[in-house]
């Protein structure tokens, strides 16, 4: 939510990240030159970082030496942080403030907040003006009456403000005036529920889901929208949710209304699996994950995941084993949940890092999914699930990249290596390719029909005819050497994938 860091705050950021890149003075001009504004306009942020870090606790300098060219060098603590830098300047933000005492019930009227934080209430107005799209993007608009407030479903607030507070803070700040320590038996029953010791941080961000439930439940606020039947999903899973009733009804400042309590229970149950992800599960499906899948309406997430895989299986030729099926599996099912249930962009799927470095084989997995998801999306039962394009496409990537290994699920590329001064060479050659090239490859020293690539030092007669698989390069590689080397090996892992994968069950 970078909205909350307006163009001057990112720009002192960017000077700041500058100046740390190397350990010397810069010249005002070449700062300039770089981040591509006016020298002027870089002394003002020089100047406003020299009172930021003269006035806050950033453990930081600006040294100048103005005496021939305008020069300055930034001096910081090992204990300085860009990133507490950045929240400083997004929790300044007017738009931010706003948010937080909306949040808090703080918030008198837009009319009183402007004179507060001294703008014209025509300014106030295109400052939460320029919100709006994002509020789209979860399902929210502002109410501008009286007020003053969020207008939506409880369950896409809720998400907002999750989404809010832990992008702003990423853990590092407790946003909410409940104690962490009475949310710490349900973080305990959800560690018990995944089946597994929650990381630190994903402890976090349940504790910041927590800190956003029982305070919106202290205000009265309570979810009504649910498309869960929970009543049927407590009476046969009782016993599992029992800690999460227990709380509700004994932790909190209010007395949540009994028509309430079950949804409640729900929901807590809900995001417990829609925002889970683990790259190998202990288990394969726990009858408390069966029963709250169950009791969503029309079987939707079994039948959306089912219906994905078998559209996978028919449109590429792997073959997955049971380990890497069942965790793929579980993964879509929480990722589906997640997608139906909550609208707006998760841009903190932890856990999940594209291991493909090659950013083409990237490329062309989105592709693939982009079209398969438009072919599924036509499905009506589905459409809620599949329509979220743009997300499900890249969160699919993922996962897939933690699956697919090259060399079990795509071919290796096998390349050949000759020089004309011997092993020695050879070997020296092999070991630049190994450094440089990420995926699996087999590296050979013979020329057959099945290498993809032949790798030499000087052009070979004999090799005239076998010109398209071969690749010169300088006797002692050049980095322009290895860049070329690097696009034609990614043109090869491409085409292997294409005879993996491949689209409308045309191979």
């Amino acid at each position: 939510m970078n909205i909350f860091l307006d163009s001057f705050h990112a720009r002192k950021i960017k000077v700041v990240q500058l100046l740390q890149s190397e350990d010397r003075f810069f010249t005002i001009l070449e700062l300039s030159e770089t981040l591509n504004v006016t020298a002027s306009t870089i002394e003002k942020a020089v100047e406003s970082l020299v009172e930021d870090f003269t006035s806050g606790p950033y453990r930081c300098q600006i040294q100048k030496n103005y005496q021939k060219n305008k020069k300055i060098k930034i001096k910081a603590s090992r204990l300085f942080s860009i990133e507490e830098l950045k929240r400083c300047y997004m929790t300044s933000n007017f738009l931010y403030q706003s948010f937080y005492e909306i949040f808090t019930r703080e918030f008198e009227d837009v009319k009183t907040y402007a004179e507060k934080n001294f703008t014209s209430l025509t300014m106030a107005y295109k400052k939460f003006s320029n919100m709006e799209p994002i509020l789209q993007s979860f399902g929210l608009k502002f109410n501008f009456s009286s007020d003053f407030e969020l207008v939506g479903t409880e369950t896409q607030i809720r998400y907002f403000y999750l989404s809010l507070f832990w992008s702003v803070y990423d853990g590092n700040y407790w946003p909410f005036d409940v104690e962490p320590a009475t949310l710490t038996p349900v973080i305990d029953e959800i560690e018990k529920l995944q089946g597994r010791r929650l990381p630190l941080a994903r402890r976090d961000f349940y504790y910041h889901w927590l800190g956003v439930i029982v305070t919106r439940l202290n205000q009265g606020y309570y979810v009504e929208d649910l498309k869960i039947d929970a009543d049927q999903f407590i009476q046969y899973d009782i016993d599992a949710v029992q800690p999460f009733y227990d709380f509700l009804i004994e932790s909190l400042e209010v007395e949540i209304p009994p028509e309430h309590v079950y949804n409640e229970v729900a929901f807590l149950s809900l995001i417990t699996y829609a925002f889970e992800h683990q790259l190998h599960f202990q288990e394969k499906m726990n009858f408390h994950r069966l029963r709250l899948m169950n009791a969503m309406p029309n079987n939707i997430i079994f039948d959306s995941v089912n219906y994905f895989m078998k559209a996978f299986e028919e449109n590429s030729s792997i073959r997955l084993g049971d380990r890497e099926y069942n965790d793929l599996y579980l993964n879509l099912v929480n990722l589906h949940t997640r997608v139906l249930f909550f609208e707006g962009e998760y841009k903190d799927f932890q856990g999940v890092n594209t291991k493909f470095l090659s950013k083409r084989l990237e490329g062309f997995f989105s592709e693939y999914f982009d079209e398969m998801l438009s072919e599924l999306a036509k499905d009506s039962r589905f459409t809620p699930i599949f329509s979220k394009k743009k997300e499900l496409s890249k969160i699919y990537t993922m996962l897939l990249s933690n699956t697919l290994k090259v060399g079990e699920h795509i071919p290796p590329i096998r390349v050949s290596i000759i020089s004309v001064y011997g092993d020695k060479r050879i070997n020296y050659y092999r070991r630049v390719i190994q450094f440089s090239w990420f995926e699996e490859i087999d590296i050979t020293a013979e020329v057959d029909g099945e290498v993809d690539l032949i790798i030499t030092d000087r052009n070979y007669h004999q090799l005239a005819a076998q010109k398209d698989r071969v690749f010169v390069w300088s006797e002692h590689p050049t980095a322009k050497d290895i860049a070329h080397l690097n696009v034609r090996l990614d043109n090869i892992l491409i085409q292997k994938a294409k005879e993996s994968f491949w689209f409308n069950n045309q191979q």
